[in-house]
């Protein structure tokens, strides 16, 4: 699948993709193991409760250790 939007800009043009940091940058494809997709299957099968810390994000709530 060819990429749309911001991935299509960022893909033609090279200045723009060296001057994007790479915490930014998500891979085209991501490669798994048949081991590792049965885990993520697994977990979104069955998800875990939410932890305090994430119910309190999600509600905009200051969360230990973040500003």
């Amino acid at each position: 699948m060819a990429p749309s939007g911001p991935e299509a800009a960022l893909s033609g043009s090279k200045p723009a993709r060296r001057a994007t940091p790479s915490a930014f940058v998500i891979p085209r494809r991501v490669v798994v193991t048949a081991a590792s997709f049965d885990a993520v299957a697994r977990l979104l099968e069955t998800p875990r409760k939410p932890t305090r810390a994430l119910r309190a994000l999600l509600h905009g709530e200051s969360v230990v250790g973040e500003p």
